[in-house]
């Protein structure tokens, strides 16, 4: 049912209190609800870290947990009142307790950690191991391992680049020597993008719509190495937008049909700018882009890969950049070697901060002199 007309059970708990430490044997005091009197809750379930650990066919009731059967460390206990109709709708109430029991715990000194970027921030740990050795202390988001240290470390180095920009929560693991683990309570990390600053932006009578492009012929290597773009362009021309692909009567590159061109490297250069009001995330995307591409913003690569006959996928070949107001200037080096019916294809598009998808046309890209 939508949330409107759905008849949620409200749950109550009698227990410690949020992160409260405690041992043994612990009971928690469950009451539920509804607000309609047709309904009633049919049945109250427990989940210790997600997983069903016991079931009480009432409304209320005690769940009594022998705590000593958990590792030491913060866990979760949800309670789950289900009601007593045909969508059996839920209602929720959690409770995280530190358990200690064997004086095992692992904690950080700070809830929140700001970095920018690709910075790398130290973490302070403090860690207890009782009668247990420990073998590493973990940090993981979403599962995995972003960072870790040996023994009885104090300190973790953790890459802001293993992280999604924005905020992330990380949470502390303990492993030990025979293999259990204790968790600490999560933290919050904030990565914030790097604005890669603007340049100048040429006024509108200096700015001349497309894109440059230099053509060399006959590399026959199908690489993005240098050697293959040096020496005197064999064509040099503006193009109105960047979208090569090759069809029965050649290869048209925009709205020019150059003929049948394989082997030949390509150097595409031009600028966009950026408003004040537009700045933020750019994604670049490589689309059914075969055989060898490297795509730099302002001098910092962000697309690469070399001899790919199909090249990359949508996800691979997607890449993004944080940009500020002003312009920023682009260089895409594409090779082609492939002598077949499919022949080249280079399309690309960039999506910025307001949702946008443009292609790499005259309506969005220009050069001027100094490129």
């Amino acid at each position: 049912l939508a949330q409107p007309y759905a008849n949620i059970p409200s749950v109550s708990l009698t227990a410690a209190q949020d992160f409260a430490i405690v041992s043994g044997s612990v009971g928690i005091e469950a009451a539920s609800t509804v607000s309609q009197d047709a309904t009633s809750v049919a049945r109250l379930e427990l989940y210790i870290d997600g997983l069903l650990s016991d079931t009480l066919d009432a409304d209320r009731g005690r769940f009594n947990i022998d705590t000593t059967q958990l590792s030491d460390g913060i866990h979760e206990f949800r309670i789950v009142a289900i009601a007593d109709n045909a969508a059996e709708t839920e209602g929720i109430s959690i409770r995280r307790f530190q358990i200690d029991n064997q004086g095992q715990s692992v904690s950080v000194s700070e809830q929140r950690f700001d970095g920018d970027d690709q910075e790398t921030i130290e973490i302070q740990v403090a860690v207890a191991q009782g009668d247990a050795t420990i073998d590493r202390i973990e940090l993981r988001h979403l599962g995995r391992a972003v960072a870790a240290s040996e023994g009885l470390a104090t300190e973790i180095d953790l890459s802001l680049g293993l992280l999604a920009y924005g905020e992330n929560t990380v949470t502390p693991v303990a492993v030990f020597a025979d293999g259990h683990e204790v968790r600490g309570d999560s933290f919050v990390v904030n990565r914030n993008p790097e604005l890669l600053n603007g340049g100048d932006v040429p006024a509108p009578e200096e700015q001349i719509p497309g894109i440059s492009a230099e053509y060399f012929f006959g590399g026959g290597t199908g690489s993005i190495d240098a050697s293959n773009f040096t020496g005197t362009p064999d064509i040099e021309t503006q193009h109105t937008a960047i979208g090569l692909f090759h069809n029965a009567n050649g290869m048209t590159f925009a709205t020019d049909n150059l003929g049948e061109l394989n082997e030949v490297s390509i150097r595409l250069t031009g600028s966009i700018t950026v408003s004040a009001d537009n700045e933020g995330e750019y994604l670049w995307s490589a689309i059914n882009t075969n055989d060898s591409l490297r795509l730099s913003v302002d001098g910092r690569v962000i697309l690469s890969y070399d001899s790919l006959a199909s090249g990359l996928s949508r996800t691979d070949g997607s890449s993004s950049i944080f940009l500020a107001e002003g312009r920023h200037d682009f260089e895409i080096l594409y090779a082609n070697n492939l002598v077949t019916d499919d022949g080249p294809v280079l399309d690309l598009a960039v999506r910025g901060p307001d949702g946008t998808t443009r292609t790499l046309s005259d309506e969005f890209a220009y050069t001027f002199n100094e490129n």
